[in-house]
């Protein structure tokens, strides 16, 4: 039995509301309060309950407009079984049990700069400054392979309160990988801006530490919107990966390249990874990063390429790091790298896996799941991995290829890209090509079972080989989606047809040679 209310309104453009109250069967006079709320965007009907639905209705009463609305059923508090909480849109809100009284806890990372009472300096701050902030509630990541560092203590962070926002589909159910287009560290003060717009990852996995141990960075709670993946920011969590995956040149003052060409990363000079051609003719090279042992120890394996296919071989013959280390041995036209690792990709692994696993990443509850992966399709038990973007236009309207509101992970080939004004015009910019040796490194490592020794060799052989006859046909996919040019996506009433040739085809025989999970069926 329940008593609607009908005194108190609370209006929002994101969804509907309803307030409830009943009686405690056992005690009359002990009213309960629930509150409903139904998200006009995912079709989803959240229930916030008890002492933090009274709370929250003081919060929002007679608001016309709130923005502060549920995102997930009240449950228990993580660090505390008795207690429950509340995620909302722009803060959570948990009941302790002891006090009877609810705290109120922003996703913005807060200020200590322009605090004005020193006994609540980290009332809004995560209480440790190695942990993973999720929705508020922080969790130890439990890796001792890396270091994981949030914005607790850093000052001049209010600067970003207006590239925060909150989303207005509720909790994220995407993972956006990206790569920094550079090969130093992304620091809280290198994040970089358009005037008063700050572009913010969630995440980014830097160069390891001087002590080998893995860095992580995390910038911003995983429950806001913030801008790093265009159409998919509200739905997304960002994630950077320190790499320059291919090579750019320096322009002048008219934005043309100058000649003679004038690298800006020496990729060809470098011995941070390697630098292969490969099959591709939008990425024909590609820097994949790599750590180089000094010693001969176990915990590093050899990889194998033609010496035709390696552009910094020079670089590598000449030994790594400061004692200049031998790494690299020929063996007629092919090269052998020794004392090779790739933990910077194992560090995103676990950080994707933590996310994945902690059900933070609604509708991605596991990674084994192939559906979850967007840049692989499985067209009669062949696995082809598109490395091309996935949304192509046609006169005024693009036709995205990937339904970008399903819940998975995602790279910047999957992204629709959009429509900007040059001039009178509007053009169309299919956006970044980075994030595609993450998300394949993790597609081989978690969906098909491939060991870390092996998986980087599977991508050199899958990248530089010559082209296979599906290859060189090609993948022809139906759109599912269609932009137009005020940027705005619909289901797509006439679906085109387009063909990908930007492609590799996962060759099962030599995937099965090393993997622990059988091929799954089409």
């Amino acid at each position: 039995m329940h008593t609607p209310d009908s005194v108190i309104t609370i209006q929002s453009p994101f969804g509907a509301f309803k307030v409830e109250s009943y009686p405690n069967p056992s005690n009359p006079s002990d009213i309960h309060y629930v509150v409903f709320f139904y998200n006009n965007a995912t079709k989803e009907t959240f229930e916030v309950h008890g002492t933090i639905a009274i709370f929250y209705i003081t919060l929002v009463r007679n608001n016309v407009a709130t923005s502060d609305f549920p995102i997930a059923d009240t449950r228990e508090y993580l660090a505390d079984k008795s207690d429950s909480i509340s995620y909302l849109s722009q803060y959570s809100l948990r009941w302790n049990q002891a006090t009877n009284n609810v705290v109120q806890k922003f996703y913005k990372p807060f200020n200590p700069a322009s605090v004005t009472v020193a006994s609540k300096l980290h009332e809004f701050d995560p209480a440790a400054n190695d942990t993973l902030v999720a929705f508020s509630e922080e969790y130890t990541i439990g890796s001792s392979a890396l270091t994981l560092t949030n914005w607790k203590n850093v000052a001049g962070l209010d600067k970003w309160n207006g590239s925060i926002k909150p989303r207005s589909v509720g909790m994220p159910s995407q993972i956006l990988l990206h790569e920094t287009a550079g090969e130093t560290n992304l620091s809280f003060g290198g994040i970089s801006h358009d005037g008063d717009t700050f572009f913010i990852p969630h995440f980014c996995v830097n160069n390891a530490a001087s002590d080998g141990k893995g860095a992580i960075t995390q910038f911003v709670d995983i429950a806001t919107h913030v801008s790093h993946g265009e159409t998919l920011n509200s739905r997304a969590i960002g994630i950077e990966f320190v790499n320059a995956p291919i090579e750019a040149f320096k322009v002048d003052a008219n934005k043309r390249i100058i000649i003679p060409l004038q690298p800006v990363f020496n990729l060809a000079k470098s011995d941070k990874g390697i630098y292969v051609v490969t099959k591709l003719a939008g990425l024909s090279k590609l820097f994949i990063p790599l750590e180089f042992s000094s010693d001969e120890s176990p915990n590093y394996y050899e990889l194998a390429l033609s010496k035709d296919k390696l552009v910094n071989f020079a670089a590598l013959d000449a030994g790594v790091g400061p004692s200049k280390k031998k790494i690299l041995f020929e063996d007629g036209e092919n090269v052998l790298l020794k004392y090779v690792k790739s933990d910077k990709f194992e560090h995103l692994a676990t950080l994707v896996n933590f996310l994945a696993t902690n059900g933070l990443v609604r509708g991605v509850t596991t990674l084994a799941d192939e559906s979850v992966w967007k840049p692989t399709v499985n067209v009669a038990g062949t696995h082809f991995y598109i490395m091309e973007h996935i949304t192509k236009q046609f006169g005024q309207t693009a036709h995205l290829f990937v339904d970008t509101r399903a819940p998975g992970v995602y790279t910047h080939f999957e992204i629709s890209g959009h429509f900007k004004k040059v001039g009178p015009t509007k053009v169309f910019d299919p956006g970044h090509v980075d994030g595609s040796l993450q998300a394949l490194y993790l597609y081989l490592k978690f969906v098909r079972g491939v060991p870390t020794e092996a998986i980087l060799q599977l991508m050199i052989t899958f990248l530089t080989l010559g082209k296979t006859a599906a290859e060189a046909a090609g993948l022809k996919l139906t759109s599912k989606l269609v932009m137009d040019e005020n940027n705005i996506i619909t289901v797509a009433i006439s679906p085109k047809d387009q063909k990908f040739t930007d492609i590799l085809e996962l060759d099962e025989a030599a995937i099965a040679t090393v993997a622990t999970i059988p091929v799954a069926s089409p």
